[in-house]
C-alpha cells in the first residue's frame, strides 16, 4: 500500500495518524479495516446512501465509523458479532452491496499477518512493525469480496419500539425487553447496584415496634401480593403462615398463568412465587401456586416494586371447561367399506366424555373430498360445536381430510404441532365450531396431542402457531409402561 493510496478522504499516513489518535495506538485491525472499507466503496456505484454491517465487534467497527457516515449511534451500522473479520456496505434502499472479508488462504504467504489474524502467536511475541508493513504491502491482496443482497429485515431503519419505565430502577427502557429492563433482570455490569438491590430485601433484626413505614412484615406483604395475583376462579388460603400464602382453585377448570409476568415478579429481590404449569386441569380447592416474602421484614421499596409488577392484573385465573357437543368424523375407505374395524370412535368418545362432553353424532366416510365435506355438514347440522376428525392427515395422495375440510368451509387452519405423538395435528374452525384433526397415532398411543389440546379448546382457548411451536419444549411422551398422565412431564 503506497503512500499515494487514499483511504476514504485520507492519505495512508493521515489515516494511520487518525487511527492512532482515535484508537490510542497503531491498531492493525483498524488500519486493515480502512483498506476493507475502501475496497467496498471502490466496488459500489457512486451517489448512493450506504448502511453497514460488521461481523465482529473488534477494531473493524472503528474503521467503518471513521470512514463512513455509518455509526452505531445513528443506527446505520449494525454489529452482528459472528467473530468473522468481515464487513458489508450496501445500498440502504435496495439492500444490494459488497461484502469484504479476510481470505485466510490469500493471507497464508504473509506469515506475520497470518499468525496475527489466526491468533497463533501471543501478542507480546508479535513483531508489530513487520505486521504493519505486511498489511501495507499486501493490502487488498489479503481480502476476498462478494456481491450480496441483504434480507428485508436488515434494510431500512429499525423501529426501536415503545418505551416503558422499569419498576425497579425507574429508568426508561425498550418495552419488548419484558416487565423490567435487562439490567434489572441481572445483566447489569455493576456489582454495587446488584448488592444494593439485594440488600434492600434482606432480613434485618428490626423489632416490630421499630419497623415503622420503611418495612413491611412478611405476612402483610404475602397477603397483599397474593390478593393482587389472584384472578377469576382463584381463592386465597388465609391466614398466612410464616410469610407464605397459597392460592387454590376456587372452581374446577383450566389454570391459566401469565408466565412472562410471573418470571418478572420473581426477579424482584425479596419475594417469590411458584406455581403449577399453565394449562393444568385443576379440580376445586387444589393448590395452584404459593407466594411469600422471603425476609421477615421486606423493605417498602421492594414491596412497591413487587406490587408494581402486579399492577397490570392478576397472574393466575381459572377458565371453566365448558362441555361441548361433539361430532366425530372418521375417514378411511377401508373403514367405510367395513374391511377394517373402527377403533377411533370409542377412543375419542372416552376422552371427550371424561370432560363431560356429549357425542351428538359419529360418521365414517371414505377418503373422498366430497364425502368429507358432506360429513362435516351433517355433523354441524346435528349441533356439533367441536368436530373431531381422525386420520387422513399425512401427505399420502389418498389422505384428503385437510382438503375436504377446506371444501366444507374450514378457516384459520393450522397444520402441524411440535408434539410427539401428534406432529400432524390439525386445528381449524367453521364459524363458531372448532375442529381438531387427530392423526393416526391416536390409535396406537394412549396420550397424544389431542390430550394436550382438548382441555384448551373446552376452556375457549384457541392455540396459536407460536403456542403449537412452544409445545416442543416438553411435549414428547415417554410412553411409560404405567401411564400416569397428567402427573408426568408430557406437555410441560
Amino acid at each position: 500500500m503506497e503512500n499515494t493510496v487514499k483511504i476514504g478522504t485520507h492519505s495512508n499516513e493521515a489515516y494511520v495518524d487518525r487511527v492512532k489518535s482515535f484508537h490510542g495506538g497503531d491498531a492493525p485491525g483498524v488500519i486493515l479495516g480502512g483498506i476493507m472499507v475502501q475496497e467496498c466503496l471502490d466496488r459500489l456505484p457512486g451517489g448512493i446512501l450506504v448502511d453497514a454491517i460488521c461481523e465482529t465487534r473488534y477494531c473493524l467497527p472503528d474503521a467503518i465509523q471513521l470512514l463512513t457516515p455509518c455509526t452505531t449511534g445513528n443506527g446505520r451500522l449494525r454489529v452482528l458479532d459472528f467473530g468473522r473479520f468481515a464487513l458489508c456496505l450496501f445500498d440502504k434502499h435496495t439492500g444490494e452491496g459488497i461484502r469484504v472479508f479476510v481470505d485466510a488462504q490469500k493471507a497464508a504467504p504473509w506469515k506475520e499477518f497470518h499468525d496475527w489474524y489466526l491468533q497463533q502467536v501471543p501478542r507480546k511475541e508479535q513483531d508489530e512493525d513487520v505486521l504493519l508493513a505486511q498489511i501495507r504491502e499486501a493490502g487488498p491482496c489479503l481480502l476476498g469480496t462478494t456481491p450480496v443482497k441483504l434480507k428485508p429485515r436488515f434494510i431500512g431503519e429499525k423501529d426501536r419500539g415503545a418505551m416503558g419505565v422499569c419498576p425497579l430502577c425507574r429508568e426508561g427502557f425498550p418495552s419488548f425487553d419484558g416487565a423490567f429492563c435487562r439490567a434489572c433482570q441481572g445483566e447489569t455490569p455493576y456489582e454495587a447496584a446488584l448488592r444494593a438491590s439485594a440488600d434492600s430485601a434482606q432480613s434485618v433484626p428490626i423489632p416490630p415496634a421499630a419497623a415503622g413505614t420503611d418495612w413491611v412484615h412478611e405476612n402483610e406483604a404475602a397477603v397483599a401480593i397474593a390478593q393482587a395475583m389472584a384472578g377469576e376462579g382463584i381463592a386465597i388460603q388465609l391466614p398466612p403462615r410464616e410469610g407464605k400464602v397459597n392460592l387454590t382453585a376456587g372452581t374446577a377448570g383450566l389454570l391459566v398463568v401469565d408466565v412472562d409476568r410471573l418470571e418478572a415478579f420473581n426477579l424482584v429481590p425479596g419475594v417469590m412465587c411458584a406455581s403449577r404449569h399453565t394449562a393444568s386441569v385443576m379440580s376445586e380447592k387444589r393448590v395452584v401456586a404459593g407466594t411469600r416474602a422471603i425476609p421477615l421484614y421486606l423493605s417498602r421499596a421492594a414491596f412497591r416494586d413487587a406490587m408494581s409488577v402486579l399492577s397490570d392484573g392478576p397472574l393466575f385465573h381459572i377458565r371453566p371447561l365448558r362441555p361441548a357437543r361433539v361430532g366425530i368424523l372418521v375417514t378411511g375407505t377401508e373403514l367405510f367399506l367395513g374391511q377394517v374395524e373402527d377403533r377411533f370412535i370409542p377412543i375419542i368418545r372416552n376422552k371427550v366424555e371424561f370432560f363431560g362432553c356429549t357425542v351428538v353424532k359419529t360418521l365414517i366416510v371414505a377418503d373422498d373430498r366430497a364425502a368429507i365435506r358432506q360429513g362435516v355438514k351433517d355433523l354441524l347440522d346435528a349441533g356439533a360445536e367441536l368436530l373431531v376428525t381422525t386420520a387422513g392427515l399425512s401427505v399420502d395422495p389418498d389422505d384428503v381430510t385437510r382438503q375436504g375440510l377446506e371444501d366444507a368451509g374450514a378457516t384459520e387452519l393450522l397444520y402441524g404441532a411440535a408434539i410427539l405423538p401428534g406432529a400432524m395435528t390439525l386445528l381449524a374452525r367453521i364459524g363458531a365450531a372448532r375442529i381438531i384433526g387427530v392423526p393416526a397415532c391416536g390409535l396406537y398411543h394412549r396420550r397424544t396431542s389431542f390430550d394436550l389440546i382438548l382441555p384448551r379448546l373446552l376452556a375457549g382457548i384457541d392455540p396459536t402457531r407460536r403456542e403449537l411451536a412452544r409445545f416442543g419444549h416438553g411435549a414428547i411422551c415417554l410412553e411409560c409402561h404405567h401411564c400416569a398422565f397428567p402427573k408426568c412431564p408430557f406437555g410441560k
